[in-house]
């Protein structure tokens, strides 16, 4: 089984102490997953040839309607690498590796513009704050694959510029 790329997006607005992170209902048709129900980051598989920020621009595009206005963790620069491939660098907040689905993903964290919308993946969007994704983690009603990239998030105080 081909291990699969995945960007999940911490989207966010405002500011410590009054900072907000947009979470989702996963209400995936067909999901293979037990996890139907569970909240979630916008999130979803990178395609073959697309950067981890159009990946993360597209997703968020997909399963809110929002458009991403900056990223504040996980910007991507390319590298000179030769004429035999084509080399991106990432900095993302956390990498997180699922052994039983086979995804490798990585976090990024970011400013979006827009009010989420319903989509196919993905409903009842809605912003909150630190310590409501706290008690949310704690019951365990999080997406197992956004719990140590919600954790490393709330661990820090970032410095949003």
């Amino acid at each position: 089984m081909v291990q699969r790329l995945v960007v999940s997006v911490l989207a966010i607005r405002g500011q410590l102490p009054n900072r907000e992170i947009l979470l989702q209902r996963r209400s995936k048709e067909n999901d293979d997953t037990p996890y139907t129900g569970y909240l979630e980051l916008p999130q979803g598989k990178v395609e073959a040839g697309e950067s981890i920020l159009a990946a993360a621009q597209r997703e968020m595009a997909e399963e809110t309607g929002l458009r991403i206005t900056r990223i504040i963790y996980g910007a991507e620069e390319q590298m000179a690498a030769g004429e035999h491939s084509d080399l991106h660098i990432s900095w993302p907040l956390v990498c997180v590796a699922d052994r039983i689905q086979n995804h490798f993903a990585v976090a990024v964290v970011a400013f979006v513009a827009g009010d989420p919308d319903a989509s196919a993946e993905a409903d009842s969007h809605a912003w909150y704050a630190d310590e409501e994704v706290r008690q949310f983690m704690d019951r365990r009603v999080v997406f197992p694959l956004n719990r140590p990239m919600l954790a490393e998030y709330l661990r820090s105080d970032l410095p949003l510029i």
